[in-house]
């Protein structure tokens, strides 16, 4: 029988004490935020849709609340199985206390990969999705169809055997936003004569993206710039000063003006919109698009007859906002757009030929 001496060993031990001490640094480094961390990663599955249905989210949730308690009662136990000169056994209890951290976070990082997108990428997913992907009743699926072939009297049909226009399909999303992300104007517009409630939120169907997804097919119309959908929504009684947030109190058309949707803008001002609306944290119509450094929305208000002294929430009008802050930075064709700003305000008597050529000058801006 060989025998082995404890300097032979040694290696072996001191091996497992350094893998040791490494589990134990990257678990402590885990636990001390891991509980609330562990419930913004179970909340974060929690938001998708039917989530509560998955066995995986309640994974995650019992493991936010009692993973870090599992992780200190092993560290005790891994150290008494060392001292216990069973080193590896430690270690390997160690490994199975961390798997479900690590399977949690992986969780995350799958969930973020494929639902942490753009509103932009959502919209491009939607465009594309097949209706049999949406839309489960048979009959909705067969009016979701009927949309996408462009297909009226199919649609007809559909409603008529009692189809609702008002369906949801797969995370809320409405047979409206359906047809207006298959283009079909037509459809659109019979939903909308069958009683289609063009106000209706849009469920979960932008959930999990970055940026400012729309709340309503409204915005999302507007959003787009193509006036055709905006009009049949406008024929169908939508107003053209209709506030689709009522928090902020911002119009369709200053909702156009920061999306710089230039076509929805001069239908909207073709339809009536107020030029003069302010909204509860900006200022008039034309006042946004200044500050979003939109110049030729600018040119475009004014030229459509937009007050250019109507002043903001913080009472600045446009022609004082040039004054005190000069010219910001820009890109080429925004300067060229400042520049006929600049100049339509001097005709106008609103900036005086010395402030015109002060424009061009970068300022500090007030606090």
């Amino acid at each position: 029988m060989a025998f082995h001496s404890e300097s032979e060993a040694s290696p072996t031990k001191t091996a497992a004490l350094w893998t040791l001490m490494c589990f134990q640094v990257i678990g402590g480094i885990i636990a001390v935020p891991w509980v609330p961390l562990g419930w913004f990663l179970s909340g974060f599955l929690f938001d998708a849709p039917k989530a509560a249905e998955s066995p995986l989210t309640w994974v995650a949730l019992i493991l936010a609340v009692g993973w870090p308690w599992m992780f200190f009662a092993a560290r005790v136990k891994a150290w008494k199985l060392y001292r216990d000169d069973r080193p590896w056994m430690g270690v390997l209890l160690m490994s199975v206390t961390l798997a479900p951290a690590a399977f949690v976070c992986a969780a995350f990082a799958v969930t973020f990969a494929n639902e942490g997108i753009s509103v932009e990428e959502r919209w491009a997913r939607i465009k594309k999705a097949e209706a049999k992907t949406v839309f489960a009743d048979p009959l909705q699926r067969r009016l979701a169809d009927s949309i996408s072939r462009g297909d009226v009297a199919a649609m007809e049909a559909a409603l008529r055997e009692g189809a609702d226009p008002n369906t949801r399909g797969k995370h809320g999303l409405t047979m409206l936003l359906w047809a207006v992300a298959k283009r079909c104007l037509p459809a659109f517009e019979t939903l909308l004569a069958n009683g289609a409630d063009i106000e209706a939120d849009l469920g979960e169907s932008f959930y999990n993206t970055w940026g400012n997804p729309p709340k309503t097919v409204v915005e999302q119309i507007v959003i787009d710039d193509d006036p055709a959908f905006l009009r049949a929504a406008i024929a169908h009684g939508l107003g053209p000063d209709h506030t689709p947030d009522r928090e902020r109190q911002e119009t369709l058309l200053q909702l156009a003006v920061e999306a710089g949707a230039t076509k929805s803008i001069q239908l909207l001002i073709d339809e009536g919109a107020d030029l003069t609306h302010r909204s509860k944290y900006g200022g008039p119509p034309m006042s946004d698009a200044f500050a979003g450094n939109r110049y030729d929305i600018v040119l475009l208000l004014l030229n459509r007859g937009a007050n250019a002294q109507l002043k903001d929430r913080w009472g600045m009008s446009i022609a004082d906002g040039i004054r005190v802050t000069g010219l910001p930075r820009l890109t080429p064709d925004q300067t060229l757009d400042y520049a006929r700003v600049v100049e339509e305000l001097r005709k106008r008597g609103l900036l005086s030929d010395d402030d015109a050529k002060d424009a061009f000058t970068p300022k500090q801006p007030v606090p």
